[in-house]
């Protein structure tokens, strides 16, 4: 009797790791990013100069998307960004330095497509997937009306715990381009690193 109902919940486990990845379910979840910057500002305001900033930031990041093919998944993530961090020297185009930069705390709100594709067969209790992400949003209040636009690329390790649920682990590479016209551009590149947690849903 023991046998038949470990053989009948194997089936049943195989079953549903299968349906992980399958055509027509549904991927909910969220993840969680920590990351360090250092990056060079284009400031206009009140006149032009340079000025290297660096610090760090948190986002926090929910989803909702679509396997439209096995193993393929296409859907929508907004991203709340919450980041600190210091300026350096004002630095003239002549070279003159005219002052420093203090410290800054900003919260930032993004949202956008994402696609994501797992590389390994679906009955497998891990995976490998790989993702990229375009999003737009704004940041800081009037006058300045910054916006921000946000490419992401990643790959890493998904572990199911069970039949519908997985924690990730990802790296990747980011591109952030923050514009405030008459103010400032920046243009930040930074490595980061992703925990999240999904559930699949048939």
């Amino acid at each position: 009797m023991k046998r038949k109902v470990l053989f009948v919940f194997a089936l049943v486990s195989f079953y549903f790791c299968n349906g992980q990845l399958t055509q027509g379910n549904w991927l909910v979840g969220g993840t969680s990013q920590f990351s360090l910057y250092q990056n060079k500002n284009t400031n206009l305001y009140p006149t032009a100069y340079e000025q290297t900033s660096q610090g760090f930031n948190i986002t926090a990041s929910p989803n909702i998307g679509y396997f439209i093919k096995d193993r393929f998944a296409l859907g929508l993530r907004p991203s709340l960004i919450w980041e600190k961090g210091k300026g350096g020297d004002a630095i003239a185009p002549d070279g003159t330095v005219f002052g420093s930069g203090g410290r800054l705390t900003q919260i930032r709100f993004v949202v956008g497509p994402f696609g994501r594709y797992y590389l390994l067969d679906a009955e497998k209790d891990y995976n490998i997937l790989v993702e990229a992400s375009y999003q737009y949003g704004v940041g800081s209040p009037k006058p300045i009306n910054e916006k921000i636009s946000i490419f992401s690329a990643s790959i890493g390790p998904v572990i199911y715990l069970n039949s519908a649920v997985g924690i990730e682990f990802l790296l990747g590479y980011q591109n952030t381009i923050v514009n405030a016209p008459d103010y400032y551009r920046n243009n930040r590149n930074t490595l980061q690193l992703n925990i999240g947690l999904q559930i699949h849903l048939e």
